[in-house]
C-alpha cells in the first residue's frame, strides 16, 4: 500500500514536469514594438543678416520759417492800400502794403531843410567872424595867446553844433516820410490784417501778420532712445533727409525735405528731443503745395545697420532670448542683442548668425537642448515673400 503511494506521488511529479515543459515549449512568442518619440512640432523661418536702412518715424505741424508782426512807424491815417491787401495775399521784399498820409511828413521835411540852410548861413557867418578876429589879434602884436572868446571860438562851437543838431532833424524827417509806406519785409503771405483803408494808426500799431512762403519748417519730437539712428544731425548740417506725408480727400500726399538742425533740449516731460526739417513746398508726384499749419507724419532717415537681423516678435521667448533649432533639431536658447522694435518685427545686431534657423512656435517648458520636429520650415526673402519648405 505504501508503495502504491510512493508510486503515484512520482508519477504525478512526472506529468506536471511534462506539462510545463509542453507549456514552455508552445508558448505563445509576445511583438516586439518600436516605441516612437512624441517630439513637439515647431514652425522655423532661417535668418540671413541685411544691411538695414534705418528709418526713425515721427510728427509735426508745418510751420513758416519766419513769422513777424508788421507794426507802424509812424502816425497817421492810412490813404492807400494795396489791391492784394488781405489774408493770404502775396508780396514780394519791399513791394508796398499800404501808405500812410505823408502831407505832415512833408512839411516837416521841408521845415527841416529850412533849419539846416539857417544852421550853415550861421556857421559861415561865425566862421567869418572868427577868422576876422584872428587877424585883428594879429595885428595889435600883442604878446601872449588870445582867449576863445576873443577868438569867437564858443560862438563857432554853437554854429557846428546846429548845422549837426539840423542835418539829424532833416534825416529823421525824411526817414518818417518814408516810413509813412508800409512794405514787406521779405518775400512772404498775409495771415491776419490788423488796419484798413481810412484807418487812423499811432506808432507800434499792428498793420499785418506777415510769414514766410516755401520752404517751410517742421519741428518733430525724436525721443533720446531713437536719435542714435539718426545720421550725425549738427547745427546748420544737411545730412539726413525725411520724407513727409498726409491724407487728404482720400490721397496720400508726400513731400521732401532735409533735417537742418536739433535744438540741443531735451523735453522732460517726453524725454524727446526737437530736430527741425526744412521741407521743399510742392508734393514729389502731385504738384500739391505745401501749407503752414498742417500736421504730417514723418520719416527721417537714420544710419544704415549693418549685418542686422529681422526676426518676428512672436519668435521671441522674453524680451531678449530666441529659441534657436539648429541642425540635429535641438533647440538652443539664444541671448541675442535687440536694437528696436518696429510693429510685429524687432531688429537683431548681435547673437545670430546668418542661416540659422529661428522656432517661430511657443512652446510649453521649453529646456535648453530639447529636441523638436520641424512641420514647416518658412523662409523669408529680403523682398518679404515667404517660401515653404517641405515638412521633415
Amino acid at each position: 500500500m505504501r508503495f502504491l503511494k510512493i508510486l503515484v506521488g512520482l508519477g504525478i511529479l512526472v506529468g506536471a514536469g511534462i506539462a510545463v515543459f509542453l507549456l514552455a515549449a508552445y508558448k505563445p512568442k509576445a511583438e516586439v514594438a518600436d516605441i516612437k518619440k512624441i517630439l513637439p512640432a515647431v514652425e522655423v523661418t532661417t535668418v540671413q543678416s541685411v544691411d538695414r536702412q534705418m528709418q526713425v518715424p515721427s510728427q509735426g505741424v508745418v510751420e513758416a520759417r519766419k513769422t513777424t508782426q508788421v507794426a507802424s512807424e509812424v502816425a497817421g491815417r492810412v490813404v492807400f492800400v494795396a489791391d492784394k491787401f488781405d489774408k493770404g495775399g502775396e508780396f514780394a521784399e519791399g513791394e508796398l502794403m499800404l501808405r500812410v498820409d505823408p502831407a505832415d511828413y512833408k512839411a516837416v521835411v521841408a521845415q527841416a531843410k529850412s533849419s539846416l540852410m539857417e544852421a550853415q548861413l550861421l556857421l559861415e557867418t561865425e566862421q567869418a567872424k572868427a577868422a576876422q578876429a584872428k587877424r585883428d589879434w594879429d595885428n595889435l602884436g600883442r604878446a601872449g595867446t588870445a582867449k576863445g572868446l576873443t577868438l569867437r571860438k564858443p560862438q563857432l562851437a554853437s554854429a557846428k553844433a546846429k548845422v549837426e543838431a539840423a542835418r539829424a532833424a532833416k534825416k529823421k524827417a525824411e526817414r518818417d516820410l518814408l516810413r509813412t509806406e508800409v512794405k514787406a519785409p521779405f518775400d512772404g503771405r498775409i495771415r491776419m490784417i490788423g488796419t484798413e483803408l481810412g484807418a487812423y494808426l499811432k506808432p507800434g500799431d499792428q498793420v499785418v501778420e506777415f510769414y514766410t512762403t516755401e520752404p517751410y519748417e517742421l519741428r518733430m519730437p525724436v525721443s533720446l532712445d531713437e536719435l542714435k539712428f539718426v545720421k550725425n544731425i549738427k547745427q546748420g548740417g544737411r545730412e539726413a533727409g525725411v520724407k513727409v506725408s498726409t491724407e487728404v480727400g482720400g490721397g496720400m500726399y508726400i513731400w521732401e525735405g532735409v533735417v537742418l538742425r536739433n535744438e540741443s533740449e531735451v523735453e522732460r516731460a517726453s524725454r524727446s528731443i526737437y530736430l527741425v526739417a526744412l521741407l521743399d513746398g510742392e508734393s514729389e508726384e502731385q504738384g500739391v503745395r505745401l501749407q503752414p499749419g498742417l500736421f504730417v507724419q514723418a520719416r527721417i532717415e537714420g544710419e544704415i545697420l549693418e549685418g542686422a537681423f529681422e526676426v518676428p516678435m512672436k519668435a521671441f521667448l522674453d524680451l531678449n532670448r530666441l529659441l534657436v533649432v539648429n541642425d540635429e533639431n535641438v533647440i538652443e536658447i539664444r541671448d541675442v542683442r535687440v536694437v528696436r522694435r518696429e510693429g510685429d518685427v524687432a531688429i537683431i545686431a548681435e547673437g545670430l548668425k546668418p542661416g540659422e534657423r529661428i522656432c517661430l512656435t511657443a512652446l510649453p517648458d521649453v529646456i535648453d537642448g530639447m529636441e523638436v520636429r520641424i512641420v514647416q520650415a518658412a523662409l523669408e526673402d529680403r523682398d518679404g515673400s515667404q517660401k515653404t519648405t517641405k515638412p521633415r
